[in-house]
């Protein structure tokens, strides 16, 4: 039976991956995660483990004795100011997960981010690190040292975030609270078609080696709009170019620091640099067809006003 490794799994897409996990017809015989140790209403059993997963060592000892790994927790530097170190310690976090896996045959699915596709996307250190995290990933994976996917979805939406309150696009909206609402094209996807994904690719191994994910694309400020409707509250926001809400964030960032909720150049940025996108024949291939925006938006909503952030630990 296979022994799953989740990196991450207080966060959105580890979250539902830990669900995708427990409820896939493959046989699992345990789910390790870096959280609170339950049992889950499924056939499967939540492990505890307490670890630091930047710490190279430990990732190491953790990995061992599991079949698959699934890293949803590569850290990335939220704030424009990030440390000085940031690339190299990314760097030397993914060598040791990736010698991991190699020296334990662990088949490894590493989340990776829409963003790298586009090298030369810049103006905050969040690009860099995650393009070095996966081209360490991506050289293994080719030259056969590790077996596995690096998988590249847009941006999320739904059930199980983590982030509380207003630093959640969804959160914010729901509660009223006002929001700078671009005029530009996103990419949206259900967080659950991307566990879906992560799943298929993981446990199955029937993936290529990268695979983009996306969903349906949509204008920010008509998502904010959507997610407005959905929890029945006024749509309170601002709407502008793209060009001018990146100005005003790393302004806004610039003055304020660690004062605000939520990173504003970082958050702009990854607006500005979405496209349009399709899925994939590789992302059909794994089961995870995008669901219906509607479906996502409510689902999301309704995870917020059950307590969004509080309600990890009572569904981990």
């Amino acid at each position: 039976m296979t022994r799953a490794l989740v990196l991450g799994a207080r966060g959105h897409i580890g979250h539902a991956v830990v669900h995708a996990l427990a409820q896939t017809s493959t046989a699992i015989a345990s789910i390790t995660c870096i959280t609170r140790a339950v049992r889950h209403a499924a056939r499967a059993e939540l492990g505890e483990v307490s670890v630091d997963s930047d710490d190279p060592a430990a990732l190491g000892r953790v990995i061992a004795g599991h079949d698959v790994v699934v890293d949803a927790a590569a850290p990335a530097p939220l704030l424009l100011r990030a440390p000085r170190h940031a690339v190299d310690n990314a760097r030397r976090r993914t060598f040791a997960l990736v010698e991991a896996c190699a020296q334990n045959g662990a088949r490894l699915a590493f989340v990776s981010s829409f963003t790298t596709k586009r090298a030369a996307l810049a103006g905050h250190p969040y690009f860099a690190v995650k393009r070095e995290m996966e081209s360490i990933v991506t050289a293994a994976l080719v030259d056969g040292a590790v077996a596995g996917s690096v998988l590249r979805p847009t941006t999320c939406l739904g059930p199980f975030d983590s982030r509380a309150g207003r630093a959640s696009l969804v959160g914010a909206v729901v509660a009223g609270a006002p929001v700078v609402a671009m005029r530009h094209v996103v990419n949206v996807i259900d967080v659950r078609d991307v566990a879906t994904a992560v799943v298929a690719a993981a446990v199955d191994g029937r993936a290529p080696a990268c695979v983009d994910l996306a969903g349906h694309d949509v204008t920010a400020d008509d998502l904010v709009a959507r997610i407005a409707a959905a929890a029945g509250v006024p749509a309170r926001g601002v709407s502008m170019p793209a060009p001018l809400a990146v100005a005003g964030a790393g302004f806004l960032e610039a003055a304020l620091g660690r004062v605000v909720d939520v990173p504003p150049a970082l958050y702009a940025l990854l607006v500005a640099a979405s496209e349009p996108a399709t899925p994939s024949d590789a992302q059909l291939a794994l089961g995870a067809a995008p669901r219906p925006l509607a479906d996502t938006v409510r689902d999301a909503v309704e995870w917020h006003r059950r307590g969004g952030a509080r309600s990890v630990s009572k569904t981990l």
